[in-house]
């Protein structure tokens, strides 16, 4: 794949004009030509700022990615390739932020363009093709025929988010974790960080289609859309490595609890009518839903604090966001003994640590998680349960009940109302 300058008759460019660059057909490119699109002034649409001008070395750069990206994936995803060399016509430089981690997006407004920062390596390249590529072939769908009923007030999570979403949102959300899924599926051989990739995304991934299933928003065209990306998942097998995959369960359960305590408000007279109970020794009464308030828009973090940031270290064998060295503790130094123990498979001794810090902070989120995953690998399914998708009724209830033990809690909560 060559850079050309579009500048036509090889005369010098004007002083303030600069020729547009290409990436042109070759051996290793898409069959037409892809704008390079950093210079147009109405392309800054997308959550990111474009970049300025590319330098000649990164264009080249990102040149050499795009050729080496499409030859690995028409020989390892060609059905995606083809789409791309429907679809694709432009890209458009975003500016990395500060963390350097890439970033991509689309638009529905530009349909056949992705914005993207330019990665490190071919395969990181791909992967954010093949998500906007979901994204654009979703949008035109939608363009085409509605798959949900518009304006819903639902609210859902989208394992991906901290804050709530709407079901186009999440439908959106699922379809483009699909196809990054389908990328760490081809590379799950590769190193064991390739499978956990894998595992963790096609984990959250059908979370995230099993709540569009059951989500009454959804037209009949919608509904069969899903029940489609479902099948595609149960046709997936696991990497057959438990250390994996008890990894990615760790890390996704991790997520549905600080989701829901970010999110989730249970109701205040509802809360003390249930300590009510527990004081006076009854089962607890029917517990209403929670309103959910959503908190700001960002992305959800993927393990860096905890249990599952030691988990997750652990299996990798990497000192990723250690400010020590020792792969045991993040800058901010939010992982503890108990977070160790609990990785190194000492589910008793990790449980009596987070119990320790709860009676001292009921509001201790780290702590929290931890209680659930001890939990469910105690074999306390019911509790775990509660934990991981109440546990911001676990902690409002423990703030009232000075002293009261929150997988005690959890347990009695999940024996039901009388």
């Amino acid at each position: 794949m060559h850079a050309t300058d579009g500048s036509g008759d090889g005369h010098a460019p004007a002083r303030q004009w600069l020729p547009s660059r290409r990436l042109t057909p070759g051996p290793d490119a898409p069959p037409t030509e892809v704008l390079v699109d950093d210079q147009d002034p109405h392309r800054s649409r997308y959550h990111r700022p474009p970049t300025s001008r590319l330098d000649d070395a990164t264009a080249e750069r990102l040149d050499r990615l795009a050729g080496q990206a499409w030859h690995w994936l028409t020989e390892r995803l060609p059905a995606h390739a083809r789409g791309l060399a429907t679809l694709l016509r432009t890209l458009v430089p975003l500016t990395p932020p500060p963390s350097g981690h890439p970033v991509s997006a689309t638009s529905r407004a530009a349909l056949g363009a992705i914005a993207l920062s330019v990665p490190a390596d071919p395969q990181t390249l791909a992967l954010l093709l093949v998500h906007e590529l979901q994204h654009t072939k979703l949008g035109a769908l939608l363009d085409l025929l509605p798959l949900h009923s518009p304006g819903g007030l639902a609210r859902y999570r989208a394992p991906w988010r901290s804050d709530p979403r709407p079901v186009g949102a999440l439908l959106q959300g699922a379809y483009a974790h699909l196809g990054v899924a389908e990328v760490w599926r081809c590379r799950r051989h590769e190193d064991v960080r390739c499978a956990f990739e894998y595992a963790y995304w096609r984990v959250q991934t059908a979370r995230a289609v099993a709540q569009l299933a059951g989500s009454a928003e959804l037209t009949d065209d919608g509904r069969a859309f899903v029940a489609g990306m479902a099948g595609t998942l149960r046709g997936w097998q696991p990497t057959g490595d438990a250390r994996v995959e008890a990894a990615a369960r760790d890390v996704a359960d991790g997520g549905a609890v600080r989701w829901a305590l970010a999110n989730l408000v249970p109701d205040d007279d509802g809360v003390a009518e249930v300590a009510y109970a527990w004081r006076r020794g009854r089962r607890p009464p029917p517990i209403a839903a929670p309103a959910v308030v959503p908190g700001p828009a960002r992305p959800a973090s993927t393990g860096d604090t905890g249990a599952e940031a030691a988990v997750r270290r652990r299996l990798l064998a990497t000192t990723e966001h250690s400010g020590t060295g020792s792969g045991e503790a993040d800058a901010t130094g939010r992982v503890d003994h108990a977070d160790r123990a609990y990785a190194a498979g000492d589910a008793g001794g990790a449980l009596a640590g987070y119990r320790r810090r709860l009676a001292g902070d009921p509001g201790d989120a780290d702590a929290l998680v931890g209680v659930a995953l001890a939990a469910g690998r105690l074999g306390r399914t019911a509790a775990a349960r509660v934990l991981t998708t109440r546990p911001d009724l676990v902690r409002a209830l423990c703030r009232r009940l000075p002293g009261a033990d929150p997988l005690a809690v959890a347990t009695w909560l999940a024996d039901g109302p009388d």
